[in-house]
């Protein structure tokens, strides 16, 4: 079984729409506030937290 802190997010209602949300939002918030090399890689790793969080929930999901 898997174990940590992530399985009560699995639990979320949450689906590729509201990552893709989440995303347009904090790119908006970036750009608006920031430029360079940083905000690049604030978007970077913005965008690979959103595809880890949603391949874990939709693994634990898929699982239970």
């Amino acid at each position: 079984a898997f174990t940590g802190s992530f399985p009560p997010h699995a639990k979320l209602p949450v689906k590729a729409k509201h990552f893709d949300r989440w995303k347009h939002l904090f790119f908006e918030t970036v750009d608006e506030n920031f430029t360079g090399n940083k905000a690049e890689e604030a978007k970077f790793r913005a965008t690979k937290m959103a595809e880890m969080f949603q391949l874990k929930i939709d693994f634990i999901q898929q699982r239970e």
